[in-house]
């Protein structure tokens, strides 16, 4: 396992900004996105070469999963685990009325949303590559995905500043929308 060197400073700065709740319910719901993809490899015979951490994710490098099927299970499991968790959590924090339910909730659902992105390093983008690197040419492929990461970047950039209009300015959010803009998972 590999830790970059800015992870531990962005975390730091995350807890300090959110408080130590928010960002123990944040960071849970990326584990859990994590294990979503852990539970598929394991599940589709793969092993886990390595896994990077990074400041905003972890990188999952697999060995043995041979078929491009099982890439997009393992591409898609993550997002799924966190809308998992939404459906399961979001009822229970409009019953019992807790905030800390329903950011856990919400935490789940932003993850989902974002991963699914087809931006490039994220899991929508990995899902789309494998599925349609078996039907198309490379050159259409890569075409076609150019403009789809271009589309989707700007759909992100707009979503991120409502993210923070609508968070009335959170320093929290502000950090992790312009983090999530700048930082890229290559």
């Amino acid at each position: 396992m590999r830790i970059h060197i800015l992870t531990p400073l962005c975390l730091g700065v995350l807890a300090y900004i959110e408080g130590v709740y928010p960002f123990l319910l944040f960071i849970s719901c990326a584990v859990l996105h994590e294990l979503g993809h852990l539970l598929a490899i394991k599940m589709a015979g793969g092993k886990i070469g390595r896994v990077d951490i990074m400041p905003l994710g972890a990188r999952i490098i697999t060995v043995g999963i041979t078929s491009h099927i099982n890439d997009i299970k393992v591409y898609l499991s993550g997002p799924l685990a966190n809308i998992l968790f939404f459906v399961l959590s979001f009822p229970l924090a409009l019953t019992i009325n807790s905030p800390y339910v329903l950011y856990f909730s919400l935490c789940n659902m932003f993850l989902a949303f974002v991963n699914l992105l087809p931006i490039s390093g994220n899991d929508g983008y990995c899902a789309v590559i494998a599925l349609v690197s078996q039907k198309a040419q490379e050159e259409r492929l890569f075409s076609v995905m150019e403009k789809t990461r271009k589309i989707s970047e700007a759909v992100f950039v707009l979503l991120s500043f409502l993210a923070v209009l609508a968070s009335r300015f959170n320093p929290g959010v502000i950090g992790l929308t312009a983090a999530a803009n700048i930082y890229k998972k290559d």
